[in-house]
C-alpha cells in the first residue's frame, strides 16, 4: 500500500514541475491570459493539498508498521524476565489459532494475543479480502492491525475475535453452518464455531469470517457515498462510546511575575449509543446447495446493504433507533447558513459557507475538509464553475467534479437534490474528522434458517434465508467543525 502512496506522491512531484513550467510560460505570454493563469494556479494548490494528505498517510502507514514490526519481534523473541514473579513471555507457536498453548495471564496474555492476532492477519491470503465488499486488501489488512494495538480491550474481545473467526477450521465450520450442512460438522468445526459465538453473540447467530466482517475491514462505496472516508471512525466493544471533547483553550500576555490570567478550557465526554441494524437474503434451495462462492458472495452483499442502509442515516438519520445524521445534528444545533435568495442557490452561498467555519476547521491541508452534496447540487456547482472555473473546479471534463476551492467533493446521495417551498439542506462543508464521529461494534452475525414460509397458506416455498445483524452509531461531536446550506 505504501509502495501505491509514494508513487502517486511522485506522479504528483512532477505534475507540480510541469504546473511551474506552464506558469513561467503563462507569465511571458502576450497578451496576459488571467483565466489560464487561475485555472493553473488552482491546480497547483489542489495538488499541494493531496501530498500534504498523502505525506500524512504515509506517516502514519510507516508508524503502524513499526508498531507491528515491534511486536511480531517482541513476541518471536522467546523474551523472558528473570526475577520473582517477573511475566515469562513465549515464543508463539506455528499455529496462532491453537490458543490452548496460550500463557499467562493480565498483560502477559494481552500481549500472546495480540502477537497470534497479528501473525494471523498477516498470513491471511490479499485474495480473502478483495472483493467488493472489502477491495483493498491492504487497507483492511492495516486497519485491523491498528485495532488490535489501539483498539482492543482488556478482555482482548478483538484479538480473540480475529483468531476465532479467521481459522480455517473456523471458516469451513461457518460455510456447513450457512448451508444447512451442520451434520457434517466435525467436533472441532463445532468446537470452532461455539467458541465465536460467546464472543459476540448468545442468541444463535455465527459470526462471519474476518475477511468478510463489514465491522472490521475496510468497505468499499456501496451507496455513492465516500463519508467514512472523512468521518471519525471508531470501532468498539461496548453499547455507548464515549470520547473527550473540549472548547478552544484562550492564551494569554502576561507580564513578568504576574498572575496568569484564567485560561480553562471546557472538556465535555460526548456519547453516542450503538443501534441495532439487519439485513435478509433468501434462496432457493437449489441455489443454497450449489452455490459455490458462498462465503465472500454473501459477505460483498451484506456489506453492500450496510453501506446503503447507513448512507441515509449518516445524512438524515433521526437518531431514535437509528446513528443521528450529519444534516439532523447540524440543524438540532444551528450550525446553519442560509442562502442568500429564497428558493435560489447562488455562487456567493457557497463563499458564505466557506466562511461560516472556523479557520482551524477549513485550513488546507489540516483535518480532512470536505465539501458533500446529492449528485443533482454537484451538477449546478459544476455549472457555476462555467464562469468562475477558477474558483469552483480543476477539471471540467472529469466525471465528477475533484475539488471545490480546493477542497475535495463526494456525493451524499440522501441529502436534498432540490429546492422548494420548504427547508433545503443542500451542501456540507467542514473538516468531517472533526465533527462527526462514526461508531461501530464490533462483530457481525448471521443467522441461518433453513426453511422459509409463504404467505399464502403458511406452507414452505423451498427457500431458505441468512438473516444478518450488527450495530452501529454515529453523530455531530464538534458542531462548530462542519456547517450546513438551507436554502430557504
Amino acid at each position: 500500500m505504501i509502495d501505491k502512496y509514494e508513487q502517486r506522491f511522485e506522479e504528483i512531484a512532477e505534475e507540480s514541475r510541469a504546473l511551474v513550467a506552464e506558469l513561467e510560460d503563462l507569465m511571458t505570454t502576450e497578451p496576459f491570459d488571467q483565466e489560464a493563469f487561475d485555472a493553473a494556479q488552482v491546480r497547483s494548490e489542489a495538488l499541494e493539498v493531496e501530498a500534504d494528505t498523502l505525506k500524512l498517510r504515509i506517516t502514519e502507514f510507516k508508524l503502524r508498521q513499526e508498531r507491528l514490526d515491534k511486536v511480531r519481534r517482541y513476541a518471536e523473541s522467546g523474551h523472558s524476565e528473570a526475577g520473582a514473579g517477573a511475566p515469562v513471555y513465549q515464543k508463539p507457536v506455528e499455529d496462532p489459532y491453537d490458543l490452548s498453548t496460550v500463557k499467562g495471564v493480565g498483560e502477559q496474555r494481552t500481549n500472546d494475543l495480540r502477537a497470534r492476532a497479528l501473525t494471523a492477519l498477516e498470513r491471511t491470503s490479499d485474495w480473502e479480502f478483495e472483493s467488493r465488499a472489502a477491495p483493498n486488501a491492504d487497507a483492511s489488512k492495516s486497519k485491523i492491525a491498528n485495532l488490535l494495538e489501539h483498539g482492543d480491550d482488556r478482555s482482548s474481545t478483538i484479538a480473540n475475535l480475529v483468531l476465532a473467526t479467521n481459522s480455517p477450521m473456523y471458516k469451513r465450520a461457518w460455510l456447513k453452518a450457512v448451508t444447512d450442512r451442520k451434520e457434517m460438522l466435525t467436533g472441532a468445526e463445532a468446537e470452532a464455531l461455539q467458541r465465536a459465538m460467546s464472543l459476540t453473540d448468545t442468541a444463535g447467530g455465527f459470526a462471519v469470517p474476518m475477511p468478510i466482517d463489514p465491522t472490521l475491514i475496510e468497505l468499499g462505496d456501496g451507496a455513492a457515498t465516500s463519508v467514512r472516508s472523512y468521518a471519525r471512525v471508531e470501532t468498539t466493544t461496548v453499547d455507548v462510546w464515549r470520547g473527550l471533547s473540549s472548547t478552544q483553550l484562550t492564551a494569554s500576555w502576561d507580564a513578568e511575575g504576574a498572575e496568569v490570567s484564567d485560561d480553562t478550557t471546557t472538556f465535555a465526554q460526548p456519547s453516542i449509543s450503538v443501534h441495532k441494524a439487519s439485513a435478509f437474503v433468501p434462496a432457493t434451495i437449489e441455489v443454497a446447495q450449489d452455490y459455490p462462492n458462498l462465503v465472500n458472495d454473501l459477505g460483498t452483499l451484506f456489506a453492500d446493504g450496510k453501506a446503503r442502509l447507513e448512507s441515509a442515516a449518516f445524512a438524515t438519520g433521526s437518531g431514535a433507533g437509528q446513528p443521528f445524521g450529519v444534516v439532523t445534528s447540524l440543524v438540532a444545533g444551528g450550525s446553519i447558513q442560509v442562502s442568500s435568495g429564497a428558493d435560489a442557490f447562488a455562487v456567493a452561498d457557497m463563499y458564505n459557507l466557506i466562511e461560516s467555519v472556523g479557520p482551524r476547521y477549513r485550513q488546507s491541508g489540516v483535518g480532512r475538509q470536505a465539501w458533500a452534496a446529492n449528485f443533482a447540487i454537484i451538477n449546478e456547482i459544476r455549472a457555476f464553475g462555467a464562469a468562475v472555473s477558477h474558483a469552483f473546479t480543476v477539471d471540467m471534463t472529469a466525471e465528477g467534479i475533484p475539488a471545490v476551492f480546493g477542497r475535495p467533493i463526494f456525493e451524499m446521495s440522501d441529502m436534498d437534490g432540490t429546492y422548494g417551498a420548504v427547508e433545503n439542506y443542500v451542501l456540507i462543508f467542514g473538516d468531517w474528522n472533526a465533527g462527526y464521529t462514526i461508531v461501530d461494534r464490533v462483530g457481525f452475525s448471521v443467522e441461518y434458517i433453513p426453511h422459509l414460509f409463504h404467505t399464502g397458506n403458511n406452507r414452505p416455498s423451498g427457500s431458505r434465508g441468512w438473516y444478518a445483524y450488527w450495530r452501529t452509531g454515529a453523530d455531530v461531536t464538534n458542531i462548530g467543525a462542519l456547517s450546513v446550506l438551507n436554502v430557504t
